[in-house]
């Protein structure tokens, strides 16, 4: 409600941080006197069922965490869950000794089963239809399609966890479980069994179990006992197991899809967990936890992330390959177990407390944060819709992005990583994609200019200039490509051609709007425009002189949109417009400090000078009218970066202080000139004008470029810092925080939110 009421800077930037640690997607409500005993995702992401202590078996919908209906009554004292038939049935088996089935769509109880004793666990084979209840000394079998009911004993004393074995019609039983058995002699063992209750195998370890593991495939079963991992072949447990001593007590292990292990310590204190490729490799830390025991550890359904639990108060994301910490959750409640939805981009969290949460364990779909955080990255381009970002670091190394909005986006996770090159040896200096968004080119400090497609693994050509490249760029049509090298040597040619233009001492250069045309500065002070379907034929020329006829060097250039006026920045601290055609001056530019670079707006009516000299060297002209206009800065270190929103209703400033700021054209108000006036001025104040209204300022060190998202939909900006992170961030992040808010707010909330806002002006948003 106040962020409604006050869109300035400072209130929206408050409301990025906001949505950059708050990852929970949805909260499902307890109280102390109901907590959370079973909670389970349905395999289409659509709702989580969950048993309560109340006795309750309820149904929440996945995307908000609101209840939509509950099941049976409360005396049938429900303990655990699970879904059946891809998500349209719910089993539950409660402590009134009763296996139910559901029907989820209406409610409607479907089938009932006697149980002998109350239920520890419950397991689900798709195919062939069977519910396995493990009980404290015999097991419930039901064959669904003949209705045939198995209830046999069991030999484990201290039972208290039943998984299947994939491809075997086995399920193995153990005394996995944090809370140690009195007697360790009762807790060693573990036993598998078949439908009809014949043991198939058991073995004892040589101390208590305290979790296991089954191989997907169904070849190993993993046991974590005292400070042991042992790896137990299915149905010849009476084998000699062998063992990994990690020197620490273990609490929790799991499997992966494609072999991979995860283990955690399970200590009072500096706790911290593994993972391996397979049995025999090396142990890669998952650092980061603050301590106390990690209770749970669960691989993602793809196998490339792994959640932990921890006593500390957290849950943790880590990349299964690397060891890398991705996110942090905290909650005050401490988590005892997690689980990943099956899409893999949330992870739910059954806690202590008496609320249980789904938090984002992908990047937040309107607020990305891409990159590696050990190398500062440089520069970056969006491709023309938006959809893809290339960003490369100091490192050498290039990565490619998906981007696609939130609302364009039909599958995969927003900001995921497509694909890394290890392109140059040295930084790379540029990044610019071709208009066909298919095809981007780099240009790094070893010299080398290359060309990337996105499925590509090498680069399809590479150009060597004898100097680090300066800049490169793409016609519009994609079918011309130029480098530009600190030496000044300027190289032009077709994407896949070996015939290339040479031109040497050039300043700087900028394909005009048509791509047919190339502006070329040399460092003599001439401009040339050079019309490449004319075999570089030159069609236009201005010769570049300061105020004492020597050679004015040019800096950088910038076509009017419709490509009939060239800006030049010259090194006589001026910018000249001139006749993109004819090379005779149009229209005089204000100038206040020497300037690096300039830009249009979209419709040619403004121009935007960003110069090296500290924060104020900026300067916004209304051409049209002459105008310089107001636009009050709060940068405190020189600029990087300018831009204008495709539409033209924003435009942006850059920053080595870190901070990036956007601001409305239509804010934009001319700076009153006032004459000589006659008599004594008693006082003046100065107008406060229109302010920024973001204030992006979430990086870690200097922002080194930003621009404006080309694509359609809302303003994005992406902006990279030296702390080796590129983001995305929407102009307007009131939309993404009503999307990401946990649940709608009840009236009483809505309320109290309305007394506690102070009664500001409101700036109405389109």
């Amino acid at each position: 409600e106040a962020v409604q009421r006050a869109p300035a800077a400072q209130t929206r930037n408050a409301l990025y941080q906001a949505l950059d640690a708050c990852t929970l997607r949805a909260l499902f409500d307890g109280d102390p006197a109901r907590l959370f005993l079973d909670l389970v995702p349905s395999p289409d992401d659509q709702h989580v069922a969950a048993a309560l202590s109340d006795g309750s078996l309820r149904l929440y919908a996945l995307a908000g965490g609101d209840e939509v209906r509950r099941f049976g009554t409360d005396a049938q004292q429900a303990r655990v869950a699970h879904f059946f038939a891809h998500g349209t049935e719910l089993f539950s088996a409660g402590a009134d000794l009763k296996l139910r089935r559901y029907d989820v769509a209406s409610g409607t109880q479907l089938a009932e089963w006697d149980l002998g004793e109350a239920p520890q666990g419950i397991c689900i084979e798709e195919e062939p239809q069977r519910v396995w209840v493990l009980e404290q000394k015999y097991v419930t079998v039901v064959f669904l399609k003949t209705g045939e009911v198995q209830r046999w004993p069991h030999s484990l004393p201290a039972v208290r966890d039943i998984r299947l074995i994939p491809g075997r019609e086995q399920v193995v039983l153990s005394s996995a479980s944090l809370a140690l058995v009195e007697d360790p002699d009762l807790g060693r063992w573990i036993a598998s069994y078949t439908p009809y209750g014949k043991m198939v195998s058991q073995t004892g370890l040589s101390t208590s179990v305290r979790a296991i593991s089954v191989d997907p495939h169904g070849y190993f079963i993993y046991a974590a006992a005292g400070s042991k991992l042992h790896r137990v072949r299915c149905g010849d447990f009476g084998q000699p197991t062998p063992e990994r001593d990690f020197g620490r007590t273990l609490g929790a292990v799991d499997t992966s899809p494609n072999g991979s292990i995860a283990v955690a310590e399970f200590a009072s204190e500096a706790s911290t967990a593994w993972v391996l490729a397979n049995f025999e490799s090396a142990a890669v830390e998952l650092a980061g936890h603050d301590g106390n025991e990690i209770v749970d550890i669960r691989f993602s359904p793809t196998g490339d992330r792994i959640a932990t639990a921890s006593f500390d108060r957290s849950v943790r994301t880590f990349d299964a390959h690397d060891g890398r910490a991705m996110r942090v959750h905290r909650w005050p409640f401490r988590p005892k177990r997690v689980a990943w939805t099956p899409d893999g981009t949330g992870v739910l969290t059954l806690s202590i407390g008496p609320t249980a949460h789904l938090w984002a364990a992908v990047e937040n779909p309107w607020l990305y944060r891409m990159g590696t955080g050990d190398a500062p990255i440089v520069h970056a381009a969006f491709s023309p819709n938006g959809t893809r970002v290339m960003d490369g670091d100091t490192l050498g190394r290039l990565r490619l992005w998906d981007t696609t909005p939130a609302d364009r986006r039909a599958s995969g996770s927003p900001g995921e990583l497509i694909r890394e090159f290890a392109a140059h040896e040295g930084a790379v200096v540029v990044v610019r994609c071709a208009p066909d968004g298919r095809r981007w080119a780099s240009g790094g400090a070893d010299g080398k200019l290359r060309v990337w497609s996105e499925n590509g693994k090498q680069a399809s050509e590479t150009w060597s200039h004898a100097a680090a490249l300066r800049d490169v760029g793409w016609s519009a049509d994609g079918s011309r490509l130029f480098g530009l090298d600190s030496q000044g040597v300027l190289e032009i040619r077709a994407p896949g051609s070996t015939d290339a233009r040479r031109v040497e001492g050039v300043a700087s250069a900028r394909f005009a709007p048509e791509g047919a045309s190339l502006a070329v500065g040399g460092t003599d002070g001439v401009v040339r425009v050079l019309d490449l379907a004319a075999a570089g034929a030159e069609s236009m020329r201005v010769e570049l002189t300061d105020r004492k006829g020597a050679p004015a060097r040019p800096m950088a250039f910038a076509f009017r949109p419709d490509g009939g006026e060239l800006a030049i920045v010259a090194s006589d601290r001026s910018v000249r417009l001139v006749d993109a055609r004819t090379g005779e001056p149009t229209r005089d530019v204000i100038v206040r400090a020497q300037p690096a670079a300039v830009c249009y707006s979209p419709d040619g009516r403004l121009l935007l000078q960003r110069g090296n000299d500290g924060p104020k060297s900026i300067l916004l002209q209304d051409l049209e009218r002459g105008e310089e206009l107001r636009n009050e800065l709060w940068h405190k270190a020189n600029l990087t970066a300018v831009d204008f929103s495709p539409d033209g209703r924003f435009w942006l400033t850059a920053s080595k202080d870190g901070v990036a700021f956007v601001l409305r054209v239509d804010g934009s108000e001319p700076i009153p000139r006032q004459g000589a006036r006659e008599g004594p001025f008693v006082s003046a104040e100065y107008a406060t004008g229109a302010g920024p209204i973001s204030r992006l300022a979430l990086h870690e060190g200097p922002v080194r470029f930003a621009c404006f998202d080309p694509g359609p939909g809302p303003a994005r900006v992406l902006t990279v810092g030296e702390d080796g992170w590129a983001r995305i961030w929407p102009v307007d992040p009131l939309p993404a925080a009503l999307e990401l808010r946990p649940r709608k707010l009840r009236n009483w909330e809505i309320a109290r939110e309305k007394r506690l806002a102070a009664p500001l002006d409101y700036e109405p948003r389109d």
